[in-house]
Protein backbone atom coordinates (compact mmCIF):
# COMPACT_ATOMS: atom_id res chain seq x y z
CA UNK A 1 0.00 0.00 0.00
CA UNK A 2 1.38 3.11 -1.04
CA UNK A 3 0.03 7.23 -1.29
CA UNK A 4 0.47 9.41 -4.27
CA UNK A 5 -0.49 13.24 -5.09
CA UNK A 6 -3.39 11.20 -7.14
CA UNK A 7 -4.81 10.52 -3.47
CA UNK A 8 -4.42 14.04 -2.68
CA UNK A 9 -6.46 14.67 -5.68
CA UNK A 10 -9.72 17.11 -4.54
CA UNK A 11 -8.36 17.90 -1.22
CA UNK A 12 -7.56 21.58 -0.45
CA UNK A 13 -3.89 22.49 0.26
CA UNK A 14 -2.29 23.27 2.28
CA UNK A 15 -4.32 21.80 5.30
CA UNK A 16 -3.63 20.53 9.10
CA UNK A 17 -6.87 19.17 9.10
CA UNK A 18 -7.21 15.74 11.11
CA UNK A 19 -8.56 12.53 9.68
CA UNK A 20 -12.27 11.95 9.83
CA UNK A 21 -14.18 9.06 8.63
CA UNK A 22 -17.25 7.14 8.90
CA UNK A 23 -17.70 3.91 9.89
CA UNK A 24 -20.91 1.38 10.64
CA UNK A 25 -20.98 0.38 14.09
CA UNK A 26 -23.77 -2.61 15.92
CA UNK A 27 -25.37 -1.41 11.99
CA UNK A 28 -25.14 2.02 12.25
CA UNK A 29 -23.40 4.45 9.64
CA UNK A 30 -21.61 6.33 12.15
CA UNK A 31 -19.56 10.06 11.13
CA UNK A 32 -17.42 11.91 13.01
CA UNK A 33 -14.55 9.02 13.50
CA UNK A 34 -11.25 10.59 14.37
CA UNK A 35 -7.91 8.16 13.16
CA UNK A 36 -5.42 8.71 15.71
CA UNK A 37 -1.92 7.15 15.53
CA UNK A 38 -1.12 8.57 18.78
CA UNK A 39 -3.95 6.73 20.60
CA UNK A 40 -3.39 3.79 22.36
CA UNK A 41 -6.97 2.65 22.42
CA UNK A 42 -10.14 2.71 21.30
CA UNK A 43 -12.63 4.97 22.17
CA UNK A 44 -16.41 5.07 22.19
CA UNK A 45 -17.80 8.58 23.86
CA UNK A 46 -20.73 7.45 26.62
CA UNK A 47 -23.00 10.02 24.27
CA UNK A 48 -22.84 8.13 21.18
CA UNK A 49 -23.25 5.30 22.80
CA UNK A 50 -26.48 5.88 23.64
CA UNK A 51 -27.04 7.29 20.54
CA UNK A 52 -26.40 3.61 19.03
CA UNK A 53 -29.41 2.15 21.47
CA UNK A 54 -26.75 0.31 23.41
CA UNK A 55 -27.10 -1.37 26.83
CA UNK A 56 -24.89 -0.32 29.91
CA UNK A 57 -25.22 -4.04 30.97
CA UNK A 58 -22.81 -5.14 27.83
CA UNK A 59 -19.91 -3.07 29.85
CA UNK A 60 -17.00 -4.83 31.14
CA UNK A 61 -15.11 -3.48 33.83
CA UNK A 62 -11.83 -1.30 33.15
CA UNK A 63 -9.33 -0.14 35.72
CA UNK A 64 -6.90 1.32 34.21
CA UNK A 65 -7.27 5.32 34.03
CA UNK A 66 -6.23 8.04 30.30
CA UNK A 67 -3.53 9.87 30.72
CA UNK A 68 -3.51 12.84 28.46
CA UNK A 69 -0.13 14.76 27.91
CA UNK A 70 -0.78 17.51 30.31
CA UNK A 71 -1.75 14.72 33.19
CA UNK A 72 -5.23 14.54 32.80
CA UNK A 73 -6.71 11.78 34.19
CA UNK A 74 -9.89 10.20 32.95
CA UNK A 75 -11.56 6.94 33.79
CA UNK A 76 -13.53 4.56 31.55
CA UNK A 77 -16.89 3.62 32.17
CA UNK A 78 -16.37 0.67 30.93
CA UNK A 79 -15.18 -1.66 28.50
CA UNK A 80 -17.19 -2.89 25.17
CA UNK A 81 -17.10 -5.21 22.27
CA UNK A 82 -18.57 -3.95 18.98
CA UNK A 83 -19.36 -4.97 15.27
CA UNK A 84 -17.68 -2.96 13.21
CA UNK A 85 -17.50 -2.80 9.48
CA UNK A 86 -15.06 -0.88 7.67
CA UNK A 87 -15.63 -0.27 3.42
CA UNK A 88 -18.81 -1.40 0.76
CA UNK A 89 -19.43 -4.38 -1.00
CA UNK A 90 -16.54 -6.67 -1.89
CA UNK A 91 -13.76 -4.66 -0.78
CA UNK A 92 -14.88 -4.47 3.43
CA UNK A 93 -13.66 -5.84 6.79
CA UNK A 94 -16.28 -6.48 9.87
CA UNK A 95 -14.63 -7.18 12.91
CA UNK A 96 -15.70 -7.68 16.37
CA UNK A 97 -13.89 -4.65 18.14
CA UNK A 98 -13.25 -3.62 21.96
CA UNK A 99 -14.07 0.10 22.53
CA UNK A 100 -13.40 1.79 25.70
CA UNK A 101 -16.46 3.89 26.74
CA UNK A 102 -15.62 7.19 27.80
CA UNK A 103 -17.84 10.21 29.70
CA UNK A 104 -16.73 13.22 28.54
CA UNK A 105 -17.05 16.13 26.32
CA UNK A 106 -16.33 15.73 22.68
CA UNK A 107 -16.94 17.08 18.42
CA UNK A 108 -15.81 12.91 17.96
CA UNK A 109 -18.09 10.30 18.23
CA UNK A 110 -15.64 7.53 17.93
CA UNK A 111 -11.65 7.34 18.65
CA UNK A 112 -9.40 4.87 16.25
CA UNK A 113 -6.30 4.41 17.87
CA UNK A 114 -3.67 2.54 17.26
CA UNK A 115 -5.45 -1.19 18.44
CA UNK A 116 -7.88 -1.13 15.24
CA UNK A 117 -5.10 0.24 12.51
CA UNK A 118 -2.44 -2.32 13.74
CA UNK A 119 -5.28 -5.60 13.44
CA UNK A 120 -6.64 -4.06 10.29
CA UNK A 121 -3.09 -3.42 8.91
CA UNK A 122 -4.66 -0.24 7.57
CA UNK A 123 -1.96 2.88 6.86
CA UNK A 124 -3.29 6.81 7.02
CA UNK A 125 -2.38 9.61 5.20
CA UNK A 126 -3.58 13.03 7.36
CA UNK A 127 -2.31 15.21 3.51
CA UNK A 128 -4.21 12.55 1.21
CA UNK A 129 -7.35 12.18 4.08
CA UNK A 130 -7.34 8.77 3.60
CA UNK A 131 -6.82 5.64 5.03
CA UNK A 132 -6.46 2.48 3.24
CA UNK A 133 -6.45 -1.38 4.40
CA UNK A 134 -6.03 -4.55 2.26
CA UNK A 135 -8.99 -7.05 1.87
CA UNK A 136 -9.46 -10.42 0.44
CA UNK A 137 -10.76 -8.69 -2.79
CA UNK A 138 -7.72 -5.93 -2.84
CA UNK A 139 -6.88 -3.04 -1.22
CA UNK A 140 -9.95 -0.94 -0.30
CA UNK A 141 -9.64 2.75 1.09
CA UNK A 142 -11.77 4.90 2.57
CA UNK A 143 -11.71 8.91 2.72
CA UNK A 144 -12.17 11.78 5.06
CA UNK A 145 -13.97 14.87 5.05
CA UNK A 146 -12.70 18.03 4.83
CA UNK A 147 -15.25 20.21 6.00
CA UNK A 148 -16.64 18.09 8.43
CA UNK A 149 -12.86 17.47 10.03
CA UNK A 150 -12.46 21.48 9.65
CA UNK A 151 -15.68 21.69 11.62
CA UNK A 152 -14.67 18.83 14.25
CA UNK A 153 -10.97 20.91 14.37
CA UNK A 154 -11.97 24.38 15.46
CA UNK A 155 -14.60 23.07 18.00
CA UNK A 156 -11.99 20.74 19.87
CA UNK A 157 -9.32 24.30 19.50
CA UNK A 158 -12.50 26.45 20.89
CA UNK A 159 -13.27 23.97 23.54
CA UNK A 160 -9.79 22.57 24.55
CA UNK A 161 -10.97 19.24 24.56
CA UNK A 162 -8.10 16.57 24.87
CA UNK A 163 -8.39 13.82 22.40
CA UNK A 164 -4.82 12.16 22.25
CA UNK A 165 -5.14 9.49 25.31
CA UNK A 166 -2.91 7.10 26.76
CA UNK A 167 -3.51 4.18 28.99
CA UNK A 168 -1.89 4.30 32.14
CA UNK A 169 0.11 1.68 32.58
CA UNK A 170 0.25 -0.01 37.01
CA UNK A 171 2.95 -1.60 37.78
CA UNK A 172 0.95 -4.13 39.62
CA UNK A 173 -1.14 -4.69 36.13
CA UNK A 174 1.80 -6.04 34.88
CA UNK A 175 0.81 -9.73 35.05
CA UNK A 176 -3.13 -9.69 34.31
CA UNK A 177 -5.68 -10.23 36.67
CA UNK A 178 -7.72 -13.73 36.47
CA UNK A 179 -11.08 -14.46 36.70
CA UNK A 180 -12.41 -17.91 38.02
CA UNK A 181 -15.35 -18.93 35.77
CA UNK A 182 -17.42 -22.23 36.66
CA UNK A 183 -18.24 -24.62 33.44
CA UNK A 184 -19.95 -26.60 35.75
CA UNK A 185 -22.64 -24.92 38.05
CA UNK A 186 -21.94 -26.00 41.89
CA UNK A 187 -18.87 -28.02 41.27
CA UNK A 188 -16.16 -26.06 42.10
CA UNK A 189 -13.44 -28.51 41.20
CA UNK A 190 -14.66 -27.90 37.43
CA UNK A 191 -13.41 -24.63 37.15
CA UNK A 192 -11.12 -22.25 34.84
CA UNK A 193 -9.06 -18.71 34.82
CA UNK A 194 -10.13 -16.15 31.96
CA UNK A 195 -7.90 -12.95 31.65
CA UNK A 196 -10.03 -10.30 32.70
CA UNK A 197 -9.09 -7.67 29.60
CA UNK A 198 -10.96 -10.45 27.55
CA UNK A 199 -13.58 -9.09 25.69
CA UNK A 200 -16.89 -9.66 26.44
CA UNK A 201 -17.92 -11.26 23.30
CA UNK A 202 -14.84 -13.20 22.96
CA UNK A 203 -15.33 -14.31 26.50
CA UNK A 204 -19.09 -15.76 26.18
CA UNK A 205 -17.55 -17.58 23.40
CA UNK A 206 -14.76 -18.94 24.37
CA UNK A 207 -16.64 -20.15 28.03
CA UNK A 208 -19.63 -22.15 25.25
CA UNK A 209 -16.78 -24.04 23.55
CA UNK A 210 -15.19 -25.23 26.71
CA UNK A 211 -18.92 -26.58 28.18
CA UNK A 212 -19.76 -28.34 24.76
CA UNK A 213 -16.00 -30.51 24.83
CA UNK A 214 -15.67 -30.43 29.12
CA UNK A 215 -15.76 -34.58 28.20
CA UNK A 216 -12.35 -34.02 27.10
CA UNK A 217 -10.51 -32.57 30.14
CA UNK A 218 -8.49 -34.32 32.75
CA UNK A 219 -9.84 -32.80 36.00
CA UNK A 220 -7.26 -35.39 38.09
CA UNK A 221 -4.37 -37.47 38.43
CA UNK A 222 -6.94 -40.61 38.21
CA UNK A 223 -7.99 -39.27 34.38
CA UNK A 224 -4.10 -39.25 33.46
CA UNK A 225 -2.76 -41.98 30.86
CA UNK A 226 0.11 -43.64 31.61
CA UNK A 227 4.07 -43.33 29.93
CA UNK A 228 3.61 -43.46 26.40
CA UNK A 229 1.58 -40.03 26.91
CA UNK A 230 4.43 -37.95 25.19
CA UNK A 231 4.55 -40.05 22.27
CA UNK A 232 0.62 -40.34 21.68
CA UNK A 233 0.29 -36.21 21.97
CA UNK A 234 2.80 -36.11 19.29
CA UNK A 235 1.45 -38.12 17.30
CA UNK A 236 -1.90 -36.69 17.69
CA UNK A 237 -0.88 -33.08 17.23
CA UNK A 238 1.92 -33.32 14.78
CA UNK A 239 0.12 -31.23 12.46
CA UNK A 240 -0.56 -28.79 15.30
CA UNK A 241 2.42 -28.47 17.22
CA UNK A 242 4.82 -25.47 16.48
CA UNK A 243 1.75 -23.94 14.21
CA UNK A 244 -1.40 -23.15 17.27
CA UNK A 245 -0.14 -25.36 19.67
CA UNK A 246 2.64 -26.79 22.15
CA UNK A 247 2.78 -29.94 23.91
CA UNK A 248 4.77 -30.37 27.26
CA UNK A 249 4.27 -33.79 29.01
CA UNK A 250 0.84 -33.47 30.10
CA UNK A 251 0.27 -29.67 29.50
CA UNK A 252 -1.14 -28.71 26.12
CA UNK A 253 -1.31 -25.45 25.33
CA UNK A 254 -3.44 -23.55 22.27
CA UNK A 255 -2.14 -20.56 20.76
CA UNK A 256 -2.76 -17.83 18.34
CA UNK A 257 -1.93 -15.21 16.40
CA UNK A 258 -5.35 -13.10 16.77
CA UNK A 259 -7.74 -13.11 19.54
CA UNK A 260 -10.77 -14.87 17.69
CA UNK A 261 -8.76 -17.09 15.72
CA UNK A 262 -7.92 -18.53 19.15
CA UNK A 263 -11.93 -20.23 18.90
CA UNK A 264 -10.64 -21.81 15.79
CA UNK A 265 -7.74 -22.92 16.87
CA UNK A 266 -9.17 -24.29 20.22
CA UNK A 267 -11.55 -26.08 17.96
CA UNK A 268 -9.48 -28.00 16.28
CA UNK A 269 -7.56 -28.68 19.06
CA UNK A 270 -11.05 -30.39 20.63
CA UNK A 271 -11.45 -31.92 17.16
CA UNK A 272 -8.10 -33.91 17.79
CA UNK A 273 -8.62 -35.05 21.36
CA UNK A 274 -12.16 -35.60 20.76
CA UNK A 275 -11.46 -38.39 18.12
CA UNK A 276 -15.12 -39.40 16.92
CA UNK A 277 -16.65 -36.51 14.96
CA UNK A 278 -15.36 -33.81 12.28
CA UNK A 279 -16.42 -30.20 13.32
CA UNK A 280 -19.60 -29.74 11.61
CA UNK A 281 -18.38 -25.91 11.64
CA UNK A 282 -15.32 -26.97 9.86
CA UNK A 283 -17.69 -28.97 7.28
CA UNK A 284 -19.78 -26.32 6.97
CA UNK A 285 -17.03 -24.08 5.62
CA UNK A 286 -16.02 -26.14 3.14
CA UNK A 287 -19.51 -26.99 2.09
CA UNK A 288 -20.15 -23.21 1.47
CA UNK A 289 -17.08 -22.27 -0.60
CA UNK A 290 -17.36 -21.33 -4.15
CA UNK A 291 -14.91 -22.66 -6.92
CA UNK A 292 -11.55 -21.31 -6.19
CA UNK A 293 -10.35 -18.83 -8.64
CA UNK A 294 -7.44 -17.40 -7.24
CA UNK A 295 -4.27 -19.40 -5.22
CA UNK A 296 -4.69 -18.02 -2.01
CA UNK A 297 -8.83 -19.14 -2.48
CA UNK A 298 -7.22 -22.58 -2.95
CA UNK A 299 -4.96 -22.13 -0.13
CA UNK A 300 -7.70 -21.81 1.95
CA UNK A 301 -9.56 -24.39 0.86
CA UNK A 302 -6.74 -26.86 1.17
CA UNK A 303 -5.96 -25.44 4.86
CA UNK A 304 -9.85 -26.61 5.40
CA UNK A 305 -9.13 -30.28 4.41
CA UNK A 306 -6.17 -30.91 6.11
CA UNK A 307 -7.85 -29.88 9.56
CA UNK A 308 -10.47 -32.52 8.42
CA UNK A 309 -7.94 -35.27 6.10
CA UNK A 310 -8.13 -37.58 9.27
CA UNK A 311 -12.09 -38.31 8.52
CA UNK A 312 -11.49 -38.75 4.80
CA UNK A 313 -11.12 -42.02 3.13
CA UNK A 314 -8.20 -41.51 0.72
CA UNK A 315 -7.92 -37.89 1.42
CA UNK A 316 -4.78 -37.39 -0.88
CA UNK A 317 -6.14 -39.12 -3.61
CA UNK A 318 -9.14 -37.33 -3.54
CA UNK A 319 -7.78 -33.58 -3.18
CA UNK A 320 -4.65 -34.13 -5.20
CA UNK A 321 -6.07 -32.01 -8.04
CA UNK A 322 -6.17 -29.25 -5.74
CA UNK A 323 -2.88 -29.48 -4.35
CA UNK A 324 -1.51 -30.22 -8.48
CA UNK A 325 -2.36 -26.54 -8.63
CA UNK A 326 -0.10 -25.48 -5.38
CA UNK A 327 2.52 -26.39 -7.56
CA UNK A 328 2.14 -24.68 -10.61
CA UNK A 329 0.52 -21.72 -12.52
CA UNK A 330 -2.50 -22.06 -10.82
CA UNK A 331 -5.61 -23.08 -13.42
CA UNK A 332 -8.97 -24.15 -11.74
CA UNK A 333 -9.73 -26.88 -14.14
CA UNK A 334 -12.54 -29.53 -14.72
CA UNK A 335 -10.75 -32.08 -12.89
CA UNK A 336 -10.52 -29.44 -9.70
CA UNK A 337 -14.16 -28.87 -9.97
CA UNK A 338 -15.24 -32.49 -10.26
CA UNK A 339 -12.70 -33.62 -7.39
CA UNK A 340 -14.30 -30.46 -5.50
CA UNK A 341 -17.89 -31.60 -6.33
CA UNK A 342 -16.92 -34.92 -5.03
CA UNK A 343 -15.61 -33.85 -1.87
CA UNK A 344 -18.32 -31.89 -0.59
CA UNK A 345 -20.69 -34.69 -1.86
CA UNK A 346 -18.04 -37.14 0.83
CA UNK A 347 -18.65 -34.29 3.50
CA UNK A 348 -22.41 -33.80 3.13
CA UNK A 349 -23.24 -37.63 4.21
CA UNK A 350 -23.13 -37.67 8.59
CA UNK A 351 -20.00 -39.95 9.02
CA UNK A 352 -18.08 -40.89 12.57
CA UNK A 353 -14.80 -42.36 13.31
CA UNK A 354 -15.41 -45.30 16.19
CA UNK A 355 -13.30 -44.25 20.01
CA UNK A 356 -10.95 -46.83 20.18
CA UNK A 357 -11.49 -48.84 23.26
CA UNK A 358 -8.34 -50.16 25.71
CA UNK A 359 -7.95 -53.65 25.35
CA UNK A 360 -9.16 -54.51 22.00
CA UNK A 361 -8.20 -55.42 18.32
CA UNK A 362 -7.20 -52.82 16.03
CA UNK A 363 -6.63 -53.71 12.30
CA UNK A 364 -4.82 -51.70 9.53
CA UNK A 365 -5.79 -51.53 5.76
CA UNK A 366 -3.79 -50.09 3.44
CA UNK A 367 -4.36 -48.62 0.20
CA UNK A 368 -1.99 -48.28 -2.70
CA UNK A 369 -2.34 -45.70 -5.66
CA UNK A 370 -0.09 -43.95 -8.16
CA UNK A 371 0.10 -40.49 -5.98
CA UNK A 372 -0.49 -41.56 -2.19
CA UNK A 373 -0.41 -43.90 0.44
CA UNK A 374 -3.80 -44.69 2.68
CA UNK A 375 -4.70 -46.27 5.76
CA UNK A 376 -7.28 -47.23 7.71
CA UNK A 377 -7.62 -47.81 11.51
CA UNK A 378 -10.76 -50.59 12.44
CA UNK A 379 -11.80 -52.09 14.95
CA UNK A 380 -14.44 -54.80 15.49
CA UNK A 381 -17.96 -54.31 17.28
CA UNK A 382 -20.82 -56.45 16.98
CA UNK A 383 -19.31 -58.44 13.83
CA UNK A 384 -18.76 -54.74 11.93
CA UNK A 385 -15.67 -53.56 11.38
CA UNK A 386 -15.49 -49.87 12.47
CA UNK A 387 -12.99 -47.11 11.53
CA UNK A 388 -11.14 -45.34 14.18
CA UNK A 389 -8.64 -43.00 12.13
CA UNK A 390 -7.93 -42.54 8.31
CA UNK A 391 -4.39 -41.33 7.15
CA UNK A 392 -3.14 -40.33 3.62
Amino acid sequence: MFFSEEDARGVKQPHDDPLVIMFTIEGFNTRRILMDNGSSADIIYLSTFHQLKLNLGRLCPFDSPFVSFSGVRVYPKGIVTLMVTVGTHSRQLTRQLDFLVVDCPSSYNVIIGRPTLNRLKAATSTYCLKVKFPTENGVREVKGGQVLAKECYQAVLAAKQIHTWMIEEKEEDKVETLKTMDLIEGDAAKMTRVGTTLGPEMRTRLLQLLKENLHIFMWSHEDMPGTTYQRLVDRMFSKQIERNMEVYVDDMLAKSKEEFAHLDDLSETFATLRGIEANPEKVRAILDMTSPKTVKKDQKLTRRITVLDRFVSKATDKCLPFFKTLKQAFAWTDECEAAFQELKRYLSNPFLLSLSKEGGNLYLYLAVSATAISATLIQEEDWKQLPVYYVS
